[in-house]
C-alpha cells in the first residue's frame, strides 16, 4: 500500500469526522434542550408509542450490527483457515501467464473493418 494513499485516507476520515461531529454539536450547544426534552417526555398519551418505536429501531441497530461483526470474524477465520490450506499439488517451477483478450479481439476485428472499407 503506497503511504501518501494511506495518510489522505486518514485525513479525510479525521477531517469528515471532525466536521459532521461537531458541527452539529456546535449548534445544538445554543439551542434549549430542557423544553426539547419535556416535549418528548412520555407523560403525553403518544410518548409510549415513540419510546417504543426508539427502543424497536435500537435494537434491530443493535442486532444488525452484531450480525455485520460474526460475519466479518467468519469471514476473517476463512479467510486464514484457506491462506494455510495445503492445494494438494506441488506449486514449485509452475510458470504462470496471462492472455489479455481486449487486444487479441481488435487483432481479429481488424480484417473485417479493412474488408468494409
Amino acid at each position: 500500500m503506497d503511504w501518501r494513499v494511506f495518510v489522505f485516507s486518514a485525513s479525510v476520515c479525521v477531517v469528515s469526522t471532525l466536521l459532521f461531529g461537531l458541527v452539529p454539536r456546535c449548534k445544538r450547544a445554543k439551542a434549549d434542550l430542557s423544553g426539547a426534552l419535556k416535549a418528548e417526555s412520555t407523560t403525553a398519551l403518544g410518548g409510549r408509542g415513540k419510546s417504543r418505536v426508539r427502543s424497536g429501531l435500537v435494537l434491530a441497530q443493535v442486532s444488525l450490527s452484531f450480525i455485520l461483526v460474526v460475519g466479518a470474524v467468519c469471514c476473517c477465520k476463512a479467510y486464514s483457515a484457506f491462506a494455510r490450506l495445503i492445494p494438494g499439488f506441488s506449486a514449485d517451477n509452475v510458470l504462470a501467464s496471462g492472455v489479455n483478450l481486449v487486444s487479441a479481439a481488435t487483432i481479429l476485428s481488424a480484417p473485417r473493418r479493412f474488408r468494409m472499407l
